[in-house]
């Protein structure tokens, strides 16, 4: 079985410390601390004033989801954003390039080495959200979307920090970068529907209403609250902007906007092989010495 070279020295690499293990143990723990805790809150008073109250329990899903989704969205971009720019500031993309090795082995190598830790990140803290749901209230198809969620949001925030660092040659402006193009991604779909709202008329589709498709809070939040009030929250958040969705695209909102987080990631994708493509790296060096040759003094 052959093995993506570039995945199995990132692989490598990583397993020499202690710094991943520290990650997914540290993050573990806290959602291990704030779903058992909660769960124990919530039965204690069950116990108390003989009432079965699951909309509690469901609500600590709903925390400890979202917090780590939200523990996702801050990780991700930092993982990837430096691979690429890091190869170029060590000067070793360039013999990774004369190797056999294409660009789309470079990348998708990157790519793999930072998913597989976003992966088991997510698989080891199914238990925490299995805790709450020991009492009902949810099932397993609620736990399995919710990871499945968390999987395209990961997915995409990493392709987006591998475009990043495709087109940057610092690894310090590339992670910053991400991290103002994932602000961009996550309020920019937003103020179309609070400035253009007004302009629009009610009861039907617009840009803005599916420009918020994109944002990935918005996203996993609907994958999150699914358990709890259905399709509910999507009416809420787009009658609070102003918007309006058709009742089949409505009911479809999860499906759709996974797959276009999932379209999203392969255009960063294929971006960043792009970018790091021998022939745009030779246009780019013909155009430095032409410009080189055209400021010389005669």
């Amino acid at each position: 079985m052959n093995i993506n070279p570039i995945l199995k020295r990132e692989l490598k690499v990583q397993s020499r410390g202690y710094t991943l293990l520290g990650l997914i143990c540290g993050i573990d723990s806290a959602l291990f601390l704030i779903s058992v805790l909660g769960s124990l809150a919530v039965i204690s008073r069950m116990r108390q004033d003989y009432h079965a109250d699951y909309g509690s329990l469901l609500m600590i899903f709903v925390l400890v989801s979202m917090f780590a989704f939200l523990l996702i969205l801050l990780i991700c971009p930092s993982l990837t954003a430096g691979s690429i720019a890091g190869e170029r500031r060590s000067k070793t993309l360039d013999l990774l390039l004369a190797t056999r090795l294409s660009p789309v082995s470079i990348v998708t190598g990157k790519l793999l080495s930072a998913f597989s830790v976003v992966q088991i990140l997510i698989i080891t803290s199914v238990p925490a959200l299995m805790v709450p749901l020991m009492y009902g209230g949810a099932g397993l198809p609620e736990i399995l979307l919710t990871a499945v969620g968390l999987s395209c949001a990961a997915f995409m925030l990493l392709c987006m920090g591998l475009f990043v660092s495709s087109a940057v040659r610092s690894p310090q402006r590339a992670t910053a970068l991400s991290y103002v193009l994932l602000i961009g991604l996550c309020a920019g779909t937003v103020l179309p529907g609070l400035l253009f709202a007004p302009f629009y008329g009610g009861g039907h589709q617009n840009a803005a209403a599916l420009a918020l498709l994109l944002n990935p809070i918005v996203t996993m939040a609907s994958v999150i609250f699914r358990a709890v009030s259905g399709a509910e929250l999507i009416a809420l958040i787009y009658g609070r902007l102003g918007l309006s969705l058709s009742e089949g695209m409505r009911n479809s909102y999860i499906l759709i906007a996974l797959l276009l987080e999932l379209l999203l990631g392969f255009m960063f994708l294929f971006a960043s092989v792009v970018n790091i493509s021998p022939k745009k790296r030779k246009q780019k060096i013909n155009s430095a010495f032409a410009i080189e040759k055209n400021e010389a003094p005669m």
